[in-house]
């Protein structure tokens, strides 16, 4: 065990932790505040068990894994988040990326060819595919016609989890949705007639029975 004395207060704080959780310590060059690095070497003479064990295990962490699980130390808080959540935490995170990434690549390469089907809630197959201009352009039926929701790019890269995630539980994505075509009209998903086709979607129905009455001038109609 090394043993270290930090002055606070005008009084001796004599902690003594495991000498491997000191040097991965020196190795990480956490960048905090002294206040933050004392409660960390306090936790660790509180728990030295599982100080040795995380000092262990950090050198099998992938870079990704010990970057996230310093990122953390840096916000350390022993009453919300102490070591060992940082560290697991740190582990869970960097699985969650790589399964990003994994779901990302596939949508996007999948996009830019056949298409990328998708199961809404209630088993209906979405597609998205690829814009001349980029933009991700998600077909979906509803009763017995398709409407087409375009996306700006980043809302789908950003978090294709998220979008998946709502189109299973049977909602609409409404994040980053540019404009909503259907019926050769242009709708702005922020104004009245849009989110009725949205709800339609959702709910499959034709989006006329939603109440929407598609040559109402007081509708926002695009360029037919």
């Amino acid at each position: 065990m090394r043993k270290k004395v930090i002055a606070k207060n005008d009084e001796l704080i004599k902690l003594t932790i495991p000498a491997t959780f000191a040097e991965m310590l020196d190795y990480v060059r956490l960048s905090a505040y002294a206040s933050k690095i004392v409660e960390i070497l306090q936790w660790a003479t509180k728990h030295k068990t599982d100080a040795k064990k995380i000092a262990k295990e950090f050198q099998n962490m992938t870079k990704r894994e010990q970057e996230l699980f310093i990122k953390k130390l840096q916000y350390y808080s022993e009453t919300i988040n102490d070591v060992r959540w940082s560290f697991d935490n740190a582990i869970k995170d960097a699985a969650q990326e790589q399964r990003h990434r994994s779901l990302l690549g596939k949508m996007v390469y999948a996009a830019r060819h056949n298409g990328y089907k998708f199961k809404f809630g209630d088993k209906r197959v979405g597609t998205i595919t690829v814009n001349a201009p980029g933009e991700y352009v998600v077909l979906l039926q509803t009763a017995n016609s398709q409407v087409r929701i375009i996306y700006r790019p980043s809302a789908l890269t950003s978090d294709i989890e998220y979008f998946l995630k709502t189109a299973s539980s049977e909602r609409v994505c409404t994040y980053g949705i540019k404009r909503i075509e259907y019926l050769n009209a242009t709708y702005d998903a922020s104004k009245d007639a849009g989110q009725k086709i949205l709800a339609a979607v959702a709910n499959n129905l034709q989006p006329e029975i939603a109440a929407i009455v598609l040559d109402d001038k007081n509708t926002e109609l695009g360029a037919k």
